[in-house]
Parts: C-alpha cells; structure tokens; sequence
C-alpha cells in the first residue's frame, strides 16, 4: 500500500486530519424494491418476491397466433367443402 500526501512525508499539522483509508464497498446485490441483500445465485427476492432478472414477454406473439388461425381457416374450410360433397 502506498501513502500519498501529507501523511506519506510525515508533515501532518496537528489540526489537519488525515482520512483513514477507504474501506472497500459492499459488492453484494440488493433488492431494488425492498433493498433486502440478495445473493450471488439468487434471482428472487426472498423478502418481496420480485425478480432479480429481467423478464420479458414474447416479442412476436402474433406469428403463432396467425398460425393457428390459418390451419383453423384451413380445417373450416375442409368442412364446408365435405358438408357441400355430402349434400349433393
């Protein structure tokens, strides 16, 4: 460790104070909620119950949901044509 300023000459007036040395900071996670310590592995809040991580939602929910609207355009069609077979 090395001392710089004042202290490291050792010219320190009597009414001048020298800050100790810093310590080091605290590293761990808090909640940012309930500001509850949380782990290094911990991805729920223990306390609130809110998510470390960020959770997203589906980004293209819609392609799916145009998938099955088409095979289920496709199957009434597929009825329609039979019930107009049958009928004939």
């Amino acid at each position: 460790m090395t001392v710089t300023g004042p202290a490291a000459t050792g010219k320190v007036r009597a009414d001048q104070q020298v800050p100790p040395p810093s310590a080091p900071s605290d590293t761990r996670a808090s909640c940012t909620r309930c500001r509850a310590a949380l782990g290094d592995d911990q991805e729920w809040c223990l306390e609130c119950g809110t998510a470390r991580t960020v959770i997203r939602g589906a980004s293209h929910w819609w392609i799916p949901l145009a998938i099955i609207g088409g095979v289920v355009l496709l199957v009434l069609a597929g009825f329609a044509i039979a019930l107009i077979g049958l009928s004939q």
